[in-house]
């Protein structure tokens, strides 16, 4: 695996592509990963991560891991940010592209779960329904950015009147006639950032980013992280044989 990277930019961060060349039946393939980071690299290279990410990989039973996804555990496991482009952005489209805070541990687990078919607090595993990736499985995974964390409130928020009633169950009727204080703002700050998330994990429905993955017979091909601002033709660019 080779990379290159920008110079750093006024906060520090420098941008970069990883790549990654393979012997296939077709011939020779590129795989690349785009990432940022601040500074350097944790230990000052790729080298010891991958050591780390091969390891952990080699625990997980009934899987193959696909180049991609291993440059993507690498480049997080020392210290990047994964960078996906906003192909199909909700908002903001002039912001081209997209900054994922995987953890590489919450990673791990979400696989070893998955290899074992376990459930956890996300969404359950789906199929691709359109053309493009039809056949291949998502999975939702933890994405611990400040934007991962701000989608599952924001989701929570839409759910019914549930913060207002809360509020009303602890402190009655807010008619007016009472001063709104610390202990109302205090209330609604813990319910707004901890138990919204708390009931979607309760109901197991916590979003995040994907793991893209391949199911034949007993064992699993896992491809690549994917966000869901990507268009499918690019995803699959990332993977294809």
């Amino acid at each position: 695996m080779n990379y290159e990277m920008s110079k750093p930019d006024d906060d520090g961060f420098r941008f970069g592509k990883a790549k990654t060349l393979i012997q296939t039946e077709q011939g020779e393939q590129d795989f690349e990963a785009l990432f940022r980071v601040k500074g350097d690299f944790r230990n000052n290279g790729l080298e010891w991560a991958l050591e780390i990410v091969a390891d952990h990989l080699s625990r997980i039973k009934g899987v193959t891991v696909h180049p991609t996804l291993i440059m993507q555990l690498t480049l997080i496991l020392a210290g990047a940010h994964l960078v996906f482009h906003r192909d199909n952005p909700k908002n903001k489209p002039e912001f081209k592209y997209h900054f994922a805070g995987f953890h590489f541990n919450m990673l791990m687990d979400s696989f070893a779960k998955l290899s074992n078919d376990e459930p956890d607090s996300l969404k359950p595993a789906r199929q691709f329904t359109g053309a493009v990736l039809r056949g291949l499985w998502y999975k939702h995974v933890d994405d611990a950015s400040i934007s991962g964390m701000a989608t599952n409130i924001l989701n929570e928020m839409k759910k019914d009147d549930w913060l207002i009633k809360s509020f009303t169950d602890r402190f009655g009727p807010f008619d007016g006639s009472k001063t709104f204080n610390d202990e109302h703002a205090n209330f609604l700050a813990h319910q707004f950032t901890v138990v919204s998330q708390q009931r979607r994990s309760a109901r197991k429905e916590m979003t995040g980013e994907w793991i893209v993955y391949q199911k034949e017979d007993n064992k699993l091909h896992l491809l690549t992280l994917a966000s869901h601002q990507e268009d499918d033709a690019r995803i699959l660019r990332r993977i294809k044989q």
